[in-house]
């Protein structure tokens, strides 16, 4: 009852006394079963082959002699046969001309053989254009020398990369006009600070003092005194709320008098040196990058005074024909850059560097220093180059 495959040979022999048949048989029951295995794993492969997410294209010398489902949906085909004009010359990258005939070799080394994937936009067979990623590599395809060209279709991706580009865009502009509105605001408020309320309280301070000439009674003349105190902080405390907010110094006598003023400010106490070199650089920047430079240091100098414990302090202003360049050196305790999240005030830093389309670099070793580099285009029509080792101000250490 077993079925068999057999190949049957017969001979018909005569001589002068009979004549017979003579046959062989041989059994090709296990060379079918390798054959039907064969044809399964071909089925099995072609089929793996057509679920893969990229497009796999074969081609022996120039003609396409296979492609599965996802490079046919890619290049518009139904079939094989759809193909015919799709041939090796239409993957050459876009700086190699297509005009003059490649042979297989240089068609392969046109294509590329780096092993990663390159960018390029092909026709379809619809007519339409199709942004691709594609490489090549040398394949046995049939017992014959070809070429494999495996295609990944990259036009929802670079849809999406378009999308996050204008919502990227969107974003950065909504960011610039809300830094911009809230240094309105807080010149504004600077102002009505400095008129309103400290006319107001400067008001006060003279009906005190009329109040004060007229008093008789002890305890009178000692409340007007407390008064008269409450006053005098009052005023301090908004006059130093207003120069936080905008110093005044920064609109009348111009930014390098302002980081000054700011220096001053925050290390009078503590006996921290501070030295600015700013020979040759403007005392007034257009405005909106005068204020981005403004805060960016006074976010600097206050995260030092808070948290550096240095003795000394160097800032260092340059301006060429094409950026700004900001350097900030401090010898306090540092700390790990790679081990320490950064805070609020860094993030900040690095925001407004970015929004004026800059480039914001820290370097800090603990117990060394820290150094703080930003370079700010002049003009923004033009790329801005990474921070250059090579200007760098290096490290001391003082004291």
């Amino acid at each position: 009852g077993v079925k068999k495959h057999i190949m049957v040979d017969a001979q018909i022999y005569k001589d002068h006394v009979s004549h017979c048949i003579v046959g062989t048989f041989i059994d090709l029951s296990e060379q079918k079963r390798t054959q039907e295995k064969l044809r399964e794993r071909e089925v099995q492969f072609r089929t793996l082959i057509d679920m893969l997410p990229a497009g796999l294209l074969v081609f022996r010398g120039s003609v396409l002699v296979y492609a599965n489902k996802v490079a046919l949906q890619i290049l518009g085909a139904d079939c094989l046969a759809d193909m015919r004009d799709i041939t090796l010359e239409k993957f050459v990258r876009d700086d190699l001309p297509v005009e003059r005939s490649y042979g297989p070799g240089e068609l392969y080394q046109a294509i590329g053989t780096e092993g990663g994937f390159g960018r390029q936009k092909v026709i379809r067979i619809d007519g339409e254009s199709v942004v691709i990623e594609r490489a090549a590599r040398r394949v046995i395809y049939e017992n014959e020398d070809a070429i494999q060209i495996v295609i990944r279709d990259l036009s929802e991706v670079m849809s999406f990369q378009q999308e996050l580009e204008e919502a990227n865009e969107r974003l950065t502009s909504l960011s610039k006009k809300t830094l911009e509105l809230m240094e309105n605001e807080r010149k504004r408020i600077a102002g009505e600070l400095h008129d309103e309320v400290g006319q107001s309280l400067t008001a006060i301070k003279m009906a005190n003092k009329w109040l004060r000439k007229r008093a008789t009674q002890p305890a009178e003349i000692e409340k007007i005194a407390a008064i008269d105190e409450m006053v005098e902080s009052t005023i301090e405390t908004v006059r130093n709320i207003s120069l936080q907010l905008r110093p005044a110094q920064l609109d009348n006598l111009g930014l390098v008098a302002a980081i000054k003023w700011q220096s001053e400010r925050l290390f009078a106490e503590n006996g921290t040196q501070v030295f600015i070199e700013a020979e040759g650089f403007p005392d007034h920047l257009p405005d909106e990058l005068e204020i981005t430079v403004f805060r960016i240091l006074q976010e600097c100098l206050t995260n030092i005074a808070r948290h550096s414990h240095a003795t000394m302090v160097e800032i260092k202003l340059e301006q060429d024909d094409r950026e700004l360049l900001i350097c900030v050196i401090d010898n306090g305790v540092g700390f790990n850059p790679d081990q320490t999240s950064r805070g609020f005030g860094l993030l900040n830093m690095m925001e407004r560097a970015e929004l004026a389309d800059g480039k914001f670099g820290i370097r800090s070793v603990p117990q060394v220093g820290t150094e703080i580099r930003v370079r700010l285009p002049l003009e923004r029509t033009e790329p801005v180059p990474e921070v250059a080792v090579g200007r760098s101000i290096g490290w001391k250490r003082y004291g």
